[in-house]
């Protein structure tokens, strides 16, 4: 990643509104330790950007600097981006094939439905976990 001057005191307070609102949780820890990184090493990694952008709601671009904007401007993106940085690197690497497999697909069928992907929309979305959370509960019996 390119070298950017971040600003650490706007991490740090964004930090403290997160830490005012919800509390100290384990992701105050987890913020923290990224920025205590940052101030250290001057260059962050990739995936500490993600994750700080992800637990405080706000664009990467915004944490970066490159933007006053704390709204991500492709809020999906941010989702996948900040979903994926919690993952393992196993479960990452699912993803990414996972990923490929949808892009194939987008690119070679008219229909997605005749894929065999059923598409979540925002309405379905709710109902979906629901959905998964019953499952894992039924695995975990």
């Amino acid at each position: 990643m390119a070298a950017y001057k971040i600003n650490i005191s706007r991490i740090e307070e964004l930090i403290t509104q997160y830490a005012e609102t919800n509390g100290i949780d384990s992701n105050v820890g987890k913020m923290v330790s990224a920025a205590e990184n940052i101030k250290k090493h001057k260059v962050p990694s990739f995936a500490e950007i993600v994750l700080l952008a992800g637990l405080l709601e706000v664009s990467p671009d915004y944490i970066l600097g490159l933007t006053d904007l704390k709204e991500p401007e492709d809020k999906d993106m941010s989702k996948i981006l900040y979903a994926m940085s919690r993952l393992d690197g196993g479960m990452r690497h699912s993803l990414a094939k996972k990923a490929e497999e949808y892009v194939f697909i987008q690119n070679n069928t008219f229909n997605p439905e005749d894929s065999g992907i059923e598409m979540i929309t925002a309405d379905t979305l709710s109902e979906s976990a629901q959905n998964t959370a019953a499952k894992a509960a039924d695995v975990k019996k």
